[in-house]
């Protein structure tokens, strides 16, 4: 993980780790805590235009929802990093975040095949 992206990261994860052990109602209520939070942050770095500090919190967003196995939340946030990571240019952070979208559709599809999706 690169220095800019650790203190987001760790953030989300100390976050997601308290959602865990909750009970189901609890964990529901913190999870939209997160994504209250989340929404903060990246209305603060829209508003301010700084386009990098936007792309790297969704990133590290993504990646959190992906490891608490929210896959479609991962997926729909790292879409929007790659977006924003294009536009810039940053073709190495591009990389790193359609690794996350591939694991992310990895996780739905064998969240389908453990429902009896899959044949």
């Amino acid at each position: 993980t690169e220095p800019a992206l650790e203190v987001p990261l760790a953030a989300a994860r100390c976050t997601l780790l308290e959602v865990r052990g909750q009970e189901p109602s609890d964990r529901l209520l913190r999870a939209q805590e997160l994504e209250d939070r989340l929404g903060k942050e990246v209305a603060r770095h829209f508003l301010s235009g700084n386009r990098d500090a936007l792309a790297c919190t969704l990133e590290s967003a993504a990646l959190a929802f992906l490891k608490d196995g929210a896959s479609e939340k991962a997926l729909e946030l790292a879409s929007s990093a790659v977006a924003h990571f294009r536009q810039l240019g940053a073709l190495k952070r591009v990389g790193v975040v359609l690794d996350i979208i591939a694991n992310a559709h990895l996780e739905i599809l064998r969240g389908l095949e453990g429902a009896g999706g899959g044949r």
